[in-house]
């Protein structure tokens, strides 16, 4: 076959044999051996911080234990989560709300109450008695109103 390029260029197919390769070894160098080089841990760390004219913000931070992230409207109440790994490597998860009634907040760290319901106390003659002449006390006063 004769083939003509778009340049004009004529060559033949038996001249585009496939190119053989030679194998090629890389030698070791000399300088440094990958092996002895010490590289550190990288801790990558980032924060942000947003906020507007009137006090609305949102702000946080992430490195490799622990972790923020808080939203603020423009009357001050916040919601936000953060967490952190534990001396005991548990990660401790807790979101919160702050606002005008309060901080409010749920976590994994927080103790858990018993499941067991106590048996209801149950009044001894004299408290008995007390109470029993109390209320009689206030039904006489109700009718005199």
């Amino acid at each position: 076959d004769h083939i003509v390029s778009p340049h004009g260029f004529s060559y033949t197919s038996a001249s585009l044999s496939p190119y053989v390769y030679a194998p090629y070894t890389y030698a070791a160098s000399p300088y440094i051996n990958p092996a002895s080089v010490a590289v550190a841990p990288v801790n990558v760390a980032t924060s942000y911080h947003a906020q507007d004219v009137i006090g609305q913000a949102s702000y946080g931070h992430v490195d490799a234990y622990q972790a923020h992230h808080a939203v603020q409207d423009a009357a001050g109440n916040k919601v936000g989560s953060y967490s952190y790994v534990s001396p005991e490597g548990k990660v401790v998860k807790t979101n919160y709300v702050a606002d005008a009634t309060g901080f409010h907040v749920a976590s994994n760290a927080l103790p858990v109450g018993p499941t067991v319901v106590p048996a209801p106390v149950v009044d001894t003659p004299e408290v008995a008695a007390a109470k029993a002449a109390h209320l009689l006390e206030v039904e006489k006063v109700k009718g005199r109103v």
